[in-house]
């Protein structure tokens, strides 16, 4: 399962700058602007940066959001893999929804020990 965000090109601008902020909109990739809502959603929840295992992936069918998610200890002897559905109007709750899970099966364990706070 790849990284949250992998493949994904962010550009930013000043907010305050409407010219380049309409040139860049058509860039805009709507399906992949969502998909990583929903990934990044469920990064933060589980408060991981790029030192923690952590990966998921979301994929769109229509106006429904997939996104499967994992947690590894940093030795890959455990491992929770967990799956989460909802519609493209709120992709972050689905992250949220997806991180409780992985959280819920054990996540916060191999969290707290990949910080050293077990």
């Amino acid at each position: 399962m790849p990284a949250i965000g992998q493949g994904a090109l962010g550009i930013e601008g000043r907010s305050d700058d409407l010219f380049i902020r309409s040139l860049l909109s058509g860039l805009n990739h709507a399906p992949s602007q969502t998909a990583v809502l929903a990934e990044r959603a469920l990064l933060h929840r589980l408060q991981g940066g790029c030192q923690v295992p952590i990966a998921a992936h979301a994929t769109l069918d229509g106006a429904t959001v997939i996104l499967e998610g994992v947690v590894a200890s940093v030795d890959g002897k455990e491992l929770i893999r967990e799956r989460a559905e909802g519609t493209i109007e709120d992709p972050e709750s689905i992250g949220i929804q997806l991180a409780e899970r992985l959280l819920a099966r054990g996540g916060d364990k191999i969290l707290r020990a990949v910080y050293g706070t077990a």
